[in-house]
């Protein structure tokens, strides 16, 4: 075990340092495997009948939402990444970037900024409820709203960590909205 773990730190290490040369080594190995991957991946959906397919879809929906429900960065990756999108949709601009660069975090990160904004009722598990009544759940919230974007890069400013915050469900969709406070 100890000559195990020495092992994997050491071509952790390796591959730290030589980040290059593997980068090139990974793209070549995709380049000449990457059509035999999707052949067989392809040949084995094709070669299932309706019901395994069925099953394998009921499968994979199980795991998400277990998924989604238990793993709070999951979670949060998936709301973030859905409504990340749909800014840009709504206002006509495709994505270009990858969430977190919108972000401008990590999603680890991202958790802890939210949480270290939170107030005494809110928690993991009120989030994104809303029940008609102040304190019950809570959402993200855009400081400065999406609605006052007026280009791409205002959408992406926008959707940045630090124009988000932890907001009463109430307060957030039926005071605020897309007012400035």
């Amino acid at each position: 075990k100890i000559n195990k773990d020495s092992i994997n730190k050491y071509k952790k290490e390796w591959t730290i340092r030589n980040k290059e040369h593997v980068n090139e080594y990974n793209k070549k190995w995709w380049e000449e495997n990457s059509d035999k991957i999707y052949f067989k991946q392809s040949k084995k959906w094709e070669d299932l009948n309706e019901k395994e397919r069925e099953n394998i879809r009921k499968y994979k929906r199980k795991y998400q939402n277990k998924k989604y429900k238990d793993n709070i960065i999951y979670r949060l990756k998936c709301s973030i990444t859905s409504n990340i999108l749909k800014s840009f949709r709504l206002k006509g601009y495709t994505k270009k970037s990858k969430t977190y660069d919108i972000l401008g975090c990590t999603y680890d990160d991202f958790k802890l900024y939210i949480e270290s904004q939170w107030e005494e009722w809110m928690n993991w598990g009120n989030y994104g409820k809303y029940n008609g009544k102040e304190n019950f759940g809570w959402d993200l919230d855009h400081i400065i709203p999406l609605s006052s974007g007026k280009c791409e890069e205002d959408i992406v400013r926008l959707n940045h960590h630090t124009n988000l915050q932890p907001l009463c469900s109430y307060v957030n969709r039926y005071v605020k909205k897309d007012k400035i406070i």
